[in-house]
């Protein structure tokens, strides 16, 4: 009812043309579920695995290694920057429907300036999670729930170069994640506090 008088409102001032219920945005589908929407990007990851030549990878379960240290060095003439670039810009454009690769192209992009073959290993492992994921996306549901609950953690000085810690954190509004980020800090922590 008052979205109908909204758009006759503004129909009265503006040219309009009602296209019925979105099925696309940005290269997002959304998908009408019983309970809510469902926004997905999988037409977009196949088309990254495709391009990458990843589409015939195996899948693995997680979008990085635990013991994969980035600050090592290693020679940059190994890796394309210009590829490198490409493929995580396109990484975290996925991460506004899958949060959970967010940390790692965070990671990854704190090296856009001189990336070694292994970033570029690692960037393909993240090609490979999502691979094994590319049904994965956000289910937002109808809920009457205005609870806000935040969670945060960091990995404690994380970056061995400088010392630096990358933070992260998801807002839930209900059940649905509404705001999320990974953010490498600006300055050094001197305690867990202030971390």
């Amino acid at each position: 009812m008052l979205l109908t008088k909204f758009q006759k409102a503004l129909a009265a001032k503006f040219s309009l043309k009602n296209l019925g219920a979105p099925t696309h945005f940005l290269g997002i589908e959304i998908v009408p579920t019983q309970s809510g929407l469902f926004l997905t990007q999988h037409h977009y990851i196949r088309d990254l695995l495709h391009s990458n030549n990843m589409h015939e990878a195996k899948p693995v379960t997680t979008p990085q290694a635990t013991t994969c240290d980035l600050a090592t060095t290693g020679d940059a003439s190994t890796c394309d920057i210009t590829i490198y670039r490409k493929l995580v810009g396109s990484l975290q454009y996925l991460s506004l429907t899958i949060p959970d690769i967010a940390f790692s192209v965070n990671k990854l992009s704190q090296y856009m300036q001189a990336p070694t073959g292994l970033h570029m290993q690692v960037a393909k492992r993240i090609l490979r999670y999502l691979k094994g994921t590319i049904d994965f996306g956000l289910h937002l549901r109808k809920s009457n729930s205005l609870q806000l609950h935040a969670f945060c953690d960091l990995d404690w000085a994380g970056d061995s170069r400088d010392m630096k810690s990358t933070g992260a954190y998801i807002v839930y509004l209900g059940s649905n994640p509404i705001s999320w980020s990974c953010k490498k800090q600006t300055t050094v922590p001197k305690s867990s506090t202030k971390a």
